[in-house]
Formats: C-alpha cells, sequence, structure tokens
C-alpha cells in the first residue's frame, strides 16, 4: 500500500539538499583553489548555513505580520506555519560569515565572492529541477537566465577583481532577473499588506547592491561625474556635427547601409566566440568537479 500520495514535496527537498551539496562542493573546491584554509571554508559553510535558515525565517516573520501575528510561536513551529524568505536569507549568511570573520585574517568580501558562484550553481539546478516537476515554463527562463549569469561568472573570474565584485555583480543580476519576471511570477503577498513583495524586494536589492558595487569599486563620485558629463558634451558636438557636415552625414549614411553587413558578421563572430567560451566553461566545471584532469 503506498501511503504517499504526492511525491512532489519530497523530490523538491530532496533536490535542494543535492543542489546545496553540490553546491558547498564546488565552493569548498574554489576555496581550496584560492589557497583559502579548510577550517575557514568548513566554519563559513556551517555558519553560513544557519545563518541563511535562521534569516530567511525571521525576515518572512517579519514581513508577513498578517499571517504570524508576529506571535513567537508561529515564528518556532514551522513545519506548521511554513514560510521561508530567500532574500533574508542572504542576508543571514552574510550577517552569519561577518560575526565569523571579524576576527581572523582573511577579507570579508572575498569570502562573499567565493560564494557568489556555487549559489548561482545552485539555483540553476533547484529551477531544472521546478521545470522538470512542475512543468513551469518560469523555472526553466530562471534556469537559462542564470545558466548565463554563471558561465559570465566565471569568465570573469579570470580577470583579477576587486573583493566583492561577484557578490554584488550576483545581487544586481538576480535582482534584474526577478524585476523583469515581475509579471510572469505568481503574486506571494503584500509586505506589510501594501508592497507587492515579488517587485518590492527586488528593487531594494538592486539599489543596495548598485550601491554596493560602485562603493567596492572605489571610484571617485566626482571623477566619475566629469566623466559622464564630458562624453553627454562629446556626444552633443558629434551630433550638431553630423547635422551641419555633409561628410559626417554622408559616414553615417554609409554605416546605416552597410548595418545588415556589419551585423551579421558581428554575429558570425560573437556565436564563435560564445561556443568557444561555453566549451571551455564546461571544461573547467568538470576539472573543479574532478570529472576530468
Amino acid at each position: 500500500m503506498n501511503l504517499i500520495t504526492n511525491w512532489d514535496p519530497i523530490i523538491s527537498i530532496l533536490v535542494f539538499i543535492v543542489s546545496s551539496i553540490l553546491a558547498l562542493f564546488l565552493y569548498y573546491r574554489t576555496g581550496r583553489h584560492e589557497l583559502v584554509d579548510d577550517e575557514i571554508l568548513f566554519d563559513s559553510s556551517i555558519i553560513g548555513l544557519i545563518g541563511a535558515l535562521v534569516g530567511g525565517r525571521i525576515t518572512d516573520f517579519a514581513l508577513r505580520p498578517d499571517f504570524y501575528g508576529f506571535s513567537l510561536s508561529k515564528l518556532f513551529f514551522f513545519n506548521v506555519y511554513g514560510g521561508f524568505d530567500w532574500y533574508g536569507a542572504i542576508l543571514g549568511l552574510v550577517v552569519a560569515i561577518f560575526l565569523l570573520l571579524r576576527k581572523r585574517n582573511i577579507n570579508f568580501w572575498f569570502i562573499l565572492d567565493l560564494i557568489s558562484v556555487p549559489l548561482v550553481f545552485a539555483a540553476i539546478l533547484v529551477s531544472i529541477a521546478n521545470y522538470l516537476i512542475f512543468n513551469s515554463r518560469v523555472a526553466l527562463i530562471y534556469a537559462v537566465v542564470l545558466l548565463i549569469i554563471f558561465w559570465t561568472l566565471k569568465r570573469l573570474a579570470k580577470i583579477k577583481r576587486n573583493y566583492g565584485f561577484f557578490f554584488s555583480t550576483v545581487l544586481i543580476l538576480v535582482s534584474l532577473l526577478n524585476i523583469s519576471m515581475f509579471r510572469l511570477v505568481e503574486a506571494k503577498y503584500k509586505v506589510f499588506g501594501k508592497a507587492e513583495y515579488n517587485l518590492l524586494l527586488p528593487i531594494f536589492v538592486l539599489i543596495v547592491s548598485t550601491l554596493l558595487f560602485y562603493l567596492l569599486s572605489a571610484r571617485k563620485f566626482k571623477d566619475d561625474l566629469k566623466n559622464l558629463m564630458g562624453l553627454i558634451i562629446l556626444g552633443l558636438f558629434k551630433l550638431k556635427r553630423i547635422l551641419t557636415s555633409f561628410s559626417e552625414a554622408n559616414q553615417v549614411a554609409r554605416v546605416i547601409l552597410l548595418s545588415p553587413l556589419y551585423l551579421s558578421k558581428f554575429t558570425f563572430d560573437l556565436v564563435k566566440l560564445v561556443g568557444k567560451e561555453i566549451q571551455l566553461s564546461l571544461s573547467e566545471l568538470a576539472q573543479v568537479f574532478g570529472v576530468k584532469k
């Protein structure tokens, strides 16, 4: 006699566990490659996971007073009053790792950078599983876009970046993805009963992560503002020359006329480049998991 009538929740939990294990393995291998101490990798994995679980639960509790009624019993009995917030999980992970590493001789943002790519990898696996289990086209779109993000991050990893670059970049890209998918995703709930969660939280994270990206890049606002104004002025002068100079207008017309040819050549070169990069990425990913030496 089969006592289980619906296997989907069980399969979803198993997929989440397997994805988490693979993400931890990828994080550990990447950390070892970057010569990070095993103790730090292990401690950050355990503490980060605990922080994510606690942060996700507390954030969901704080944002849904109409459901929980600020009852502590509902907060702790998650098996009865289910709810988990992924943005809160990220916040909990960040806080937990910050507290762990504040007295250790390693950069906090560097560890978050190492965590970012494995998290995207786990999200890809979960999205693929959701598509296969629930036949969700939205999950398939998420899987494809996250795969592109993962591939982009792997390519960017070859170039030395400032600490926090990958973590803030992941937050920016995922927030943009969630905002763009707002109309396709089923409404979750309204934050404090007023603002739509699926729109408000991604916008908030996008703003914070963009500021974080800019601050961690150690750029100077005045210099960037001057450069921007310079580009605008040069663009205006260029437009003036096009409107008043016959030779400039002739060059623009020639570019427009030959644009299909230029576009075809660019597309062909881009496809070749992407194919080569995907092949290299798959080879590197196989090496990370020990499949190929």
